[in-house]
């Protein structure tokens, strides 16, 4: 998995959602997705492996977007045939239109590929 990846979008990186970074990534959530703390620590809680996994974008200290992948689907087309849906992609305000959503979805959909090579290795 893109354990700080750089997006090519100065200053933009691309990580997952750890201990360290989901304070800020309720801050966001409160202010782009949710309706207060309550529901994004719940939204957060419900987000993480083993049923998922989520990628924040940051500028600096900053998340700026944040993306998640369940990996198996409620779907029963997609849950057929193995395809994990992409269930949120959210960029603040003045990110958008900066290529910062196409970079939060390329890394959050390269999941899955990660997630099978780890795997099958192990």
């Amino acid at each position: 998995m893109c354990q700080s990846c750089t997006t090519g979008i100065a200053g933009i990186a691309i990580e997952p959602v750890n201990d360290g970074n989901c304070e800020s990534v309720v801050l966001f959530l409160i202010e782009w997705v949710s309706d207060g703390e309550a529901e994004a620590r719940r939204y957060l809680a419900g987000q993480v492996e083993p049923d998922g996994a989520s990628l924040i974008a940051t500028s600096g200290s900053n998340v700026i977007g944040y993306a998640t992948i369940m990996w198996e689907s409620s779907y029963a087309g997609f849950r057929d045939r193995g395809i994990p849906p992409v269930h949120h992609l959210a960029v603040a305000g003045p990110f958008r239109r900066r290529r910062s959503r196409h970079r939060l979805m390329d890394a959050v959909e390269q999941l899955p590929r990660d997630r099978h090579r780890h795997l099958r290795h192990h």
